[in-house]
């Protein structure tokens, strides 16, 4: 139901915008980073407020919650990955970010697969003849294809 601009579910209010509300992907994602970071519950909900204003993560635009995604991936992928206005830059022109090719690479080595296995797969998948050349999309599609692998190779 919509009143004055807020969407009421179940007691409570959501801000409508142009961007949508969080999707329940991106809530997964966020609770998935924040346990592979180590923080709990209050932690996640601190850093949330601190990041938008907004104490409850379902209470985030799909805008939002992309922020604050890629804040958790950058820390899940350690210090040798720099946020800076190129990084910006290229999240703008839809080209994979460093912390996406560094799960890439990650993901390889738990397969041992080294990268030239991993950029044929590339290729094979989406005609890139370098792992920079994947597009934010790709690089997504390529990160489940190596954990569908992985997961294969675990059990």
């Amino acid at each position: 139901m919509l009143r004055e601009g807020h969407w009421v579910l179940g007691g409570g209010a959501r801000q409508a915008d142009a961007s949508g509300f969080i999707t329940p992907k991106q809530i997964r994602a966020i609770w998935a980073l924040a346990n592979r970071i180590g923080w709990d519950e209050e932690t996640l909900r601190k850093k949330t407020e601190s990041h938008s204003g907004k104490r409850s993560i379902r209470s985030l635009s799909r805008q939002e919650a992309r922020n604050l995604i890629e804040e958790l991936f950058l820390k899940v992928s350690g210090p040798v990955i720099q946020h800076d206005f190129a990084h910006q830059k290229d999240i703008s022109r839809g080209i994979a970010t460093p912390a996406q090719l560094a799960l890439i690479r990650e993901l390889g080595e738990k397969i041992e697969w080294n990268e030239w296995r991993i950029l044929r797969m590339a290729y094979r998948m989406y005609h890139v003849s370098q792992l920079v050349e994947l597009e934010v999309r790709q690089a997504s599609g390529l990160i489940e294809a190596l954990k569908a692998i992985a997961s294969r190779h675990a059990a």
